[in-house]
Formats: structure tokens, C-alpha cells, sequence
């Protein structure tokens, strides 16, 4: 069998996965925030916590948000990965310490971090 009979069938859903893959990040960007973090390594518990001073609400304790570094020291490309960190802390309660994440080291992306 050759591959050209396959071709036809197999663009439309590829085309229709790329679209719902670039809508969703499209509107990923609406929601970003950027600020500057202050990063401390918990070793005792293999976590690392992550203080973002300047975010103050907009979220609730337990969720997961995606966290993108953009440093030089995660890498060539450590920028494109956004992993996930769950929200420590509640906003109101915050302090200066502001948005609290933490992260379990699991790999190299959170060793680097």
C-alpha cells in the first residue's frame, strides 16, 4: 500500500489539531503574567518554593498554575517549557510574600530551577 492514500484522510484532522492547539495557546497569552520571582530551595523536603511578591489575588489555595522561567541558567530552550506549581498560600493572607508556589523536584527542569 502507498503512503499517498493516506495523506488525504489524515491532513484534515491534523490541520484540526494544530488549530485547536494554536487557539488554545492563543488564549493562553491573555492570561499571563509576568513577574519577578525570588526562588529558595527546601532540601529537607525536595521541594523548591517559588514567591512571586507583586501578585497579590486572582487565584485560590490548591490550584496548579503553569510557571514559564525565562533565565539563561534553565538552558537553551528552558524558557519554552511551562511546568505546573501548585499555589501554597491564599490571596489576602499573602503578605509581601505575595503568590507562593511550590514544586516537588522531580527532573531536570526543577533540579535547574
Amino acid at each position: 500500500m502507498k503512503l499517498v492514500y493516506h495523506v488525504t484522510p489524515v491532513y484534515y484532522w491534523v490541520i484540526s489539531g494544530v488549530a485547536i492547539w494554536a487557539f488554545d495557546h492563543s488564549l493562553r497569552i491573555f492570561k499571563t503574567r509576568l513577574a519577578v520571582a525570588r526562588v529558595s530551595v527546601l532540601p529537607s523536603l525536595g521541594f523548591t518554593r517559588v514567591e512571586l511578591p507583586l501578585i497579590k489575588s486572582g487565584w485560590s489555595a490548591g490550584q496548579h498554575v503553569r510557571l514559564r522561567v525565562i533565565s539563561s541558567e534553565m538552558g537553551t530552550l528552558g524558557w519554552t517549557i511551562a511546568h505546573p506549581f501548585t499555589v501554597a498560600n491564599v490571596p489576602g493572607m499573602c503578605g509581601e510574600t505575595g503568590m507562593v508556589l511550590m514544586a516537588k523536584k522531580t527532573g531536570a527542569w526543577t533540579s535547574a530551577l
